[in-house]
């Protein structure tokens, strides 16, 4: 973890500047580490304790729909056809798990 930090540290210096994020930016930095990190991980790992691992464990994909839409309601972000494909991608993916949960053993 200190490696990446000095080495990013490093990098960030020389290809970028230093910016103080904006009233709005860090609002929404609270928002995002609070509820929707913080929050989820306290639902999850309650989850762990009364289900299957398994069936927790691909509950994680659907994070991708779901910020989709969260990214298209608040902050108006257009949905395009490339995010569509890739979500049926994961969608199917979690479906074939579902159904066959030990066929990759």
């Amino acid at each position: 973890m200190c490696f990446i930090f000095y080495y990013t540290s490093i990098i960030y210096t020389i290809l970028s500047s230093f910016k103080i994020p904006d009233i709005k930016s860090l609002i929404w930095l609270f928002i995002n580490g609070t509820f929707i990190n913080g929050i989820s991980f306290i639902f999850w790992f309650k989850d762990l304790e009364h289900l299957k691992s398994h069936i927790i464990s691909n509950a994680i994909y659907l994070t991708p729909f779901l910020s989709l839409i969260y990214l298209n309601i608040f902050l108006g972000q257009k949905i395009f056809i490339s995010s569509v494909i890739g979500l049926m991608f994961i969608a199917s993916s979690i479906i074939i798990v579902s159904i066959k949960p030990h066929a990759l053993d």
